[in-house]
């Protein structure tokens, strides 16, 4: 039996595509100005869940945190003649800061996160000789701190004095390279030394090393066949429309509304679920092995290469109880051997901030962050161990 014939549908003409951009430009001034999201999250959060990050620096720390990595380091600005950089690697304890206690975080704050702060110390006491650039991201994993090295070390036109590295045991399971790591591919120089260190035998996190570069080059097969069989014949809307949404707010803010996004999902997972970050959980088998391994060998590279090392575990908030302490005093000691073996300075930071100084979420203590204060503790913390490291004792 014959289907009735389907009547064609109308071609999208020029006048509907004006309309249509014309609608959304509409849509997007009016969410930018209502800050739904914004409103949203506040409504499920209760202005707990505020955390604040530094003022862009290109010199001092990588706001994109690992989004475009490869456009972010050829961009940082030459150090002057005789002065070295030192790389801070770690997590987002190391750039996010909130408000203590739960308390509203304060319009327009430019806080100063650690390793700023010892930037400043090292220059008063050394001038024009050390500064810290911070090259942290959320839960970067040690595969992704040994991905990130590779280009510092071989690659990185002034190459670092010395790391500092950031130990957090709750970051010690997550594994995998992120897609915004994966485009140091593109740098062919940074493709070898990932083939270099695939060939010097099998380490656990070479599956991670292997699939990232798999799903980069599956992406960009992908964008060569869609350019190859694209045939653009008509006039497009999109760089004019693409420009127009530049001029507004909601636009302009997609990062800041990115961010309202995860916390209001953070948030129902919170109250509809009951699923807490701070709910105990085991780190160990192959996610941790993996993670140990590459900070290993990072270590061992930084060293072949001639760059200092300082490893400190992190800061973790009394007030939450996330770890079993066997598990932990392992981690400890592991981490300890791992410094002493490759010649690195070594320190255990993990009481190092108070319980008052740390954030709030809306069902408890944040396990992570910790306030400003906290921030100058740590800096506090880290200074002498950071002037042995460098041969810059007074």
């Amino acid at each position: 039996m014959n289907e009735p014939a389907r009547e064609s549908e109308p071609a999208l003409s020029g006048k509907r595509l004006l309309g249509l951009a014309a609608a959304a430009l509409a849509c997007m001034t009016v969410l930018g100005h209502a800050r739904v999201l914004e409103n949203l999250t506040n409504a499920l959060t209760g202005d707990e869940a505020q955390w604040v990050t530094p003022p862009p620096e290109p010199d001092a720390w990588d706001e994109k945190r690992g989004g475009e990595l490869l456009t972010t380091l050829r961009t940082i600005p030459p150090l002057p003649e005789g002065t070295r950089r030192v790389v801070m690697l770690g997590n987002s304890q190391q750039y996010t800061i909130p408000p203590s206690g739960g308390a509203t975080a304060k319009a327009n704050a430019r806080p100063r996160i650690t390793s700023m702060r010892l930037t400043s110390s090292m220059e008063a006491e050394a001038p024009g000789k050390v500064r810290l650039y911070n090259g942290a991201s959320d839960n970067q994993n040690f595969t992704e701190a040994l991905w990130q090295s590779l280009y510092w070390l071989d690659l990185a036109p002034q190459k670092p004095l010395a790391f500092v590295l950031q130990a957090s045991f709750d970051t010690l399971r997550k594994t995998g390279v992120r897609a915004g790591y994966q485009t140091l591919l593109e740098e062919p120089l940074f493709l070898d030394a990932i083939h270099t260190r695939l060939a010097n035998g099998p380490r656990p996190y070479h599956p991670d090393f292997i699939a990232a570069e798999k799903q980069w080059r599956e992406r960009h097969a992908l964008v060569s066949a869609e350019t190859k069989t694209r045939e653009w014949k008509q006039w497009s809307p999109e760089p004019a429309l693409r420009d127009a949404m530049n001029h507004t707010e909601l636009f302009r803010r997609r990062e800041e509304s990115k961010g309202f996004f995860l916390a209001t999902l953070y948030a129902v997972r919170v109250r509809a679920l009951g699923i807490s970050p701070r709910t105990k959980r085991h780190i160990a088998g192959a996610p941790l092995e993996q993670n140990l391994a590459a900070l290993e060998d990072l270590m061992a590279l930084a060293r072949e290469r001639g760059a200092r090392v300082l490893v400190y575990n992190a800061p973790t908030n009394p007030a939450v109880d996330m770890f079993f302490a066997e598990e932990y005093a392992d981690y400890l000691e592991r981490l300890a051997a791992l410094a002493a073996k490759h010649g690195a300075t070594f320190e255990d930071l993990g009481h190092a901030v108070p319980a008052d100084h740390w954030g709030y979420l809306i069902d408890g203590p944040d396990p992570i962050h910790f306030d400003e204060i906290g921030h100058t503790m740590v800096h506090d913390k880290l200074l002498g161990p950071l002037r042995r490291t460098l041969d810059l004792e007074r």
